[in-house]
């Protein structure tokens, strides 16, 4: 198939090579051109702005970092419906929220495109590995169309409904990571300062009550070691968790826990700590406690 990209970052750079090894053509553009190369080393095309990846694509894929990107690369001057021919599909793989989806739907319809929400999870190593999970919401046949080129980059696919369903799956999905992650931390440094060491809480919990995916993904890799190079940085994280919060106020739906979490990431944010890994939230608390978990 005729394929677009439009965004070659941590996220697009991996999905992109992938859809190239699946054999599918490949036209790809990015704000920042110099970060094609690889891609278009790799055998894609470079194009001059998302009308032109849209104008040359059967299923055009967008993975961009906030709601407001989406709009401009979709919507905007320049942008893929400037370009995209009748019959084709739009996918967003990005986190956005689902009014933003609906907008972008209902202008891709009046002009004869499908829009589909395909937010993923996973991050950069299911991104490499061609194991994300994504999650599809908007027009069932349009989904059945695109679906092969899911499957170049994900492993584990799902369509979950009308336009903005895989948005809002996605937000909760990220409401319960960074709670976990957030009770975890605050949960190591209360027992770290009690004087418990958090190799062997780790090595109790993960076979108790209190284990989690989260907890062997990030107390071992990242926490203990202080390892926070970024897979999945603190500022996207606070801009999903605004998103539920936002969504939630939306709905009139009390979010307290994951109101706190948003307080917690934007004290990292207010810390410099934006561009880690948003488990680096673990050091807000620490130096609250005036303990480590490990060497910092």
């Amino acid at each position: 198939m005729r394929i677009g990209f439009i965004g070659i970052g941590n996220m697009g750079t991996p999905m992109s090579l992938n859809i190239l090894k699946a054999g599918h053509q490949l036209t790809v553009w990015n704000r920042t051109a110099s970060r094609v190369r690889p891609v278009v080393d790799a055998g894609a095309t470079q194009a001059t702005s998302p009308a032109e990846v849209a104008a040359r694509s059967e299923v055009t894929l967008v993975c961009v970092s906030l709601p407001e990107d989406v709009r401009a690369v979709v919507a905007g001057p320049g942008g893929a419906l400037e370009g995209v021919n009748r019959g084709s599909i739009i996918a967003d793989h990005s986190t956005v929220d689902p009014a933003t989806t609906k907008a972008l739907a209902a202008q891709a319809s009046e002009r004869g495109v499908d829009y589909l929400d395909a937010p993923v999870s996973g991050g950069t190593h299911g991104a490499a590995a061609g194991t994300l999970t994504i999650m599809v919401g908007g027009d069932e046949h349009a989904f059945e169309r695109a679906k092969p080129v899911f499957e170049a980059t994900g492993k584990n696919i799902h369509y979950v409904g009308p336009s903005g369903s895989g948005d809002v799956i996605k937000l909760v999905n990220q409401m319960l990571a960074a709670i976990n992650v957030a009770g975890i931390a605050e949960a190591f440094v209360l027992g770290v300062k009690a004087g418990a060491k958090p190799e062997v809480m780790y090595d109790i919990i993960k076979t108790s009550t209190g284990g989690s995916r989260m907890l062997d993904a990030d107390l071992v890799s990242r926490f203990i070691p202080g390892n926070f190079e970024p897979g999945f940085a603190l500022d996207l994280m606070h801009k999903d968790i605004r998103l539920a919060n936002d969504l939630g106020r939306e709905l009139k739906q009390r979010l307290l826990l994951t109101s706190v979490v948003q307080q917690i990431l934007q004290e990292g944010q207010a810390a410099g700590l934006g561009s880690d890994h948003y488990s680096v939230i673990v050091k807000v608390l620490e130096r609250l406690a005036g303990v480590s978990l490990g060497p910092r």
